[in-house]
């Protein structure tokens, strides 16, 4: 199946109490992947923290999610990357934060892994994002990448915001240039 065939067939859900027993099923080398979708999605949800949406094949009403992605609200201060920083002010923008969406939490079923459904869910993000953008200030789409996934975005066009010798970088999109 190919990338984009694979992408087109899915359907995304916002997460609720009736996917409990689907969720169930899921399965990701990560276990503290597997156990927010399992344990803390539904909770963070119902306190507005973040919206989680499942990821199925269009037509399957019953199987397992091939994947999820969980979203909130966040902001980026430019100053934290010089070149961002200078190109916003070239632009006239004074703020020093910035309004953004974030991924907070992404995963594919380790089942369907390499399939183009972690593709078609980052779409959905940056779709999302800008559909945000349309009525509300929203400028970046921002994650918090794991370094194995980074090349994964870099290959989406994320930046990232600070190089920092951690486990994770601070990548952004910008909406504008999308």
């Amino acid at each position: 199946m190919s990338m984009e065939l694979a992408q087109a067939s899915l359907r995304f859900e916002k997460l609720t109490p009736a996917h409990q027993e689907r969720c169930a099923r899921f399965e990701n080398q990560e276990d503290e992947l597997v156990k927010f979708l399992r344990e803390d999605a539904w909770h963070q949800q119902c306190l507005k923290i973040s919206t989680t949406y499942l990821v199925f094949r269009d037509g399957e009403e019953t199987g397992i999610p091939l994947g999820y992605v969980a979203l909130l609200n966040d902001s980026i201060r430019i100053e934290e990357n010089s070149t961002l920083g200078e190109r916003m002010r070239g632009k006239g923008v004074r703020y020093h934060y910035l309004p953004a969406l974030k991924v907070g939490r992404f995963a594919v079923d380790s089942r369907f892994q390499r399939q183009g459904i972690g593709g078609g869910m980052l779409d959905f993000a940056v779709q999302t994002a800008q559909d945000i953008s349309n009525d509300v200030g929203c400028r970046f789409l921002v994650v918090d990448s794991k370094r194995p996934a980074e090349a994964f975005y870099a290959r989406n066009g994320f930046k990232p915001l600070i190089h920092a010798k951690s486990e994770t970088i601070k990548m952004y999109l910008d909406l504008a240039e999308k």
